[in-house]
C-alpha cells in the first residue's frame, strides 16, 4: 500500500504528517520469486524463458494494482558456471590489490581460477559461497604466511593448484601480472 501511494501520488506521507517527495525517485526492487522454479530448469535460461517462469507466479504473489504500476521485470539469469571463473578472477584481483599495498606481488595460474570457479560454484546460493571459499583457502593461507614470515614485503608469490592442492610459491623473479 505505501508502494501504490508512493507511485499514484509520487510522494509518501509519514506517521507525522511530513511528506517526501517521490517524483524524480526510481525504485529498483528485487525479489526470489521463482527461485525454486529456476534452479529446477535444466539448461540455461534466456531472459524470456525467465520471464515466461516468474511472470504467472508474480502475479499470483501481487495484487493487479501493483503489478500494473511496475514498468518493467528485469530478470536476473541465474549463474552458470561459465560464469565463475570471471567471478573468481575478480575476487582474486582484490585480494591482489590488498597484498599490492604490503609490496607482495601475486599471481595465480589458470588451474587456480578453474579450481575455485568449480569448487564455489553453487546454483542454489550464486557466487557467495565462492567469496567464502577464497577467504579461507586463499586470504587465510597467504595470511597465515605473512604472519609466520614466510612471506615479505617485495616478495612475488603465485598462487598453484598441485596435486588437488591450493598452495602459493614464492617467485626468485616478479613475474608478469595476471590478466
Amino acid at each position: 500500500n505505501i508502494l501504490l501511494q508512493i507511485f499514484d501520488d509520487g510522494r509518501i506521507t509519514d506517521s507525522k504528517g511530513r511528506v517526501v517527495n517521490c517524483r524524480n525517485a526510481l525504485f529498483i526492487m528485487t525479489s526470489n520469486l521463482g527461485s525454486p522454479e529456476l534452479l529446477s530448469h535444466k539448461g540455461e535460461l534466456s531472459k524470456e524463458t525467465v520471464l515466461a517462469i516468474v511472470d504467472p507466479i508474480i502475479k499470483a504473489h501481487f495484487r493487479p494494482e501493483f503489478v500494473n504500476r511496475l514498468d518493467e521485470i528485469l530478470p536476473f539469469l541465474p549463474l552458470q558456471e561459465k560464469d565463475m571463473e570471471k567471478i573468481v578472477l575478480i575476487q582474486l584481483r582484490q585480494v591482489e590489490k590488498r597484498l599490492t599495498e604490503k609490496d607482495i606481488t601475486l599471481t595465480w595460474t589458470a588451474d587456480v581460477l578453474s579450481h575455485l570457479a568449480r569448487e564455489g560454484y553453487d546454483p542454489t546460493f550464486g557466487a557467495r559461497p565462492l567469496k567464502r571459499l577464497i577467504q579461507h583457502t586463499v586470504v587465510n593461507m597467504l595470511s597465515n604466511a605473512i604472519l609466520k614470515g614466510e612471506i615479505e614485503n617485495g616478495n612475488a608469490v603465485e598462487l598453484r593448484f598441485v596435486e588437488n592442492t591450493l598452495m602459493y610459491e614464492k617467485m626468485e623473479h616478479v613475474p608478469e601480472p595476471t590478466s
